[in-house]
């Protein structure tokens, strides 16, 4: 995925975030709600529709930045005086196991995409060697 591409995730997923947190804002009493949503929403699949195969490991930094964009934006807005509309809150217990299967997740993730990069340098060795004896 492109930076570009990331960049306005970022930026998307930070509009959602702060229209939560930042209900009193006057720009969000501009946009409509639903239609906001539903442009998001569709951006947001556009932006993540796969364009070319990404490797596991590229996928795996890529996952890392957004969710701790993510989280790092739940802990601040509340410092910044934003209160979440739906609950999202650093005191909350669904918080924490938020952040464990996060983790969890990529972990595993992790575990995969060396696994991928293992094996594809077997694979390049093995063509050095086939490539040698001929």
């Amino acid at each position: 995925m492109s930076y570009i591409k990331e960049f306005i995730i970022y930026i998307l997923v930070l509009a959602i975030l702060l229209r939560d947190s930042f209900s009193e804002w006057a720009i969000w009493e501009s946009l409509p709600t639903k239609p906001f949503y539903i442009v998001v929403i569709v951006l947001l699949l556009v932006l993540f529709y796969p364009t070319k195969k990404v490797s596991l490991m590229q996928n795996f930094w890529m996952q890392l930045r957004v969710i701790v964009l993510i989280l790092a934006a739940i802990v601040i807005m509340p410092l910044l005086g934003g209160h979440s509309a739906i609950g999202l809150d650093v005191r909350q217990p669904i918080f924490f196991m938020i952040i464990v299967l996060s983790l969890f997740q990529l972990s595993m993730q992790y575990k995969r995409a060396k696994q991928q990069v293992a094996r594809e340098k077997e694979i390049e060795e093995e063509l050095k060697k086939q490539h040698q004896v001929k």
